[in-house]
């Protein structure tokens, strides 16, 4: 008789029965949610570009998050007095360029002569304040942004930008003021809204003032630590993707922002963020 078969036969049993005992297993004994949620891809957010490695709000700084796996770029739209937008967090000039007084009081002429880098180093000397314009020419094809409307900042200015640099569905928008919210909802309903939000109440409150134009908020942005299970099962119920907000600056705050389980997460350093992936 040969043996060489059979104990081919008996060790295939063994293997197999192993294999079925280890799958009946891990179905009996599922991973924790924290560990579901942790393999789960987030969309990286960049929170005034990389503001750590360039002059925030400026194209090195954008260029610089999206080769550290940023996927969105934040942009503050600001409005001069004759009504060119450019990119910049501040009203006051003085933080982060040579000038002085307030955008919305100057002219584009003005702020033309700026030096928006040398704060920053002296690789960035003579960098411009960028137009809106310019920064969305500059990130098309490469990645899709999220427009913080500074109060001040005509909406249909605005929407028509977006539409003419093709971003109507590669952006989502965020207003502080409820009356320039509710302006670009009747302009623009096909274009993405973002809202802010910390319970269930507060979400309620924007789906229902939503409801007035039939539409919904397209994300929430929320703290990590407002995340419960039950904040999360109404967003998913109302089709609404969960950004958390994670402005600090360590590893621990990331994990944090991970194990939430949220679609998106806005942030300041893709580069600290990139070790955990």
């Amino acid at each position: 008789m040969n043996r060489i078969p059979v104990f081919a036969f008996i060790l295939a049993t063994i293997v197999s029965c192993g294999l079925s005992n280890k799958q009946a297993s891990d179905q009996s004994n599922p991973q924790p949610a924290s560990s579901q949620a942790s393999k789960k891809s987030i969309s990286v957010v960049v929170h005034r570009g990389a503001n750590s490695l360039a002059p925030e709000n400026t194209m090195p700084s954008a260029d610089s998050a999206l080769v550290h796996g940023a996927e969105w770029i934040e942009v503050d739209v600001r409005t001069t007095a004759d009504g060119v937008m450019y990119n910049l967090h501040d009203d006051e000039l003085e933080r982060t360029t040579n000038g002085h007084g307030k955008l919305s009081e100057s002219k584009s002429s003005y702020i033309e002569t700026l030096d928006a880098g040398s704060w920053f180093g002296e690789a960035y000397k003579g960098l411009k304040v960028p137009t809106m314009r310019a920064m969305l020419e500059g990130l098309q094809g490469r990645a899709k942004v999220f427009f913080d409307v500074k109060n001040g900042t005509p909406i249909p200015a605005v929407v028509s930008l977006v539409r003419e640099t093709g971003f109507t569905d590669k952006s989502f928008f965020w207003f502080a003021k409820e009356e320039m919210l509710r302006e670009f909802l009747s302009l623009a309903p096909e274009m993405k809204v973002k809202v802010n939000a910390s319970d269930t109440a507060r979400l309620q409150y924007w789906l229902d003032l939503f409801a007035e134009y039939k539409l919904r908020p397209a994300i929430v942005e929320v703290n990590a630590d407002c995340i419960s299970p039950e904040f999360t099962s109404f967003c998913r119920k109302h089709d609404i993707l969960i950004m958390v907000g994670a402005q600090g600056e360590s590893i621990d705050d990331y994990k944090a922002a991970i194990e939430t389980g949220a679609d998106l997460i806005n942030l300041d350093k893709p580069e600290l963020f990139e070790q955990l992936l």
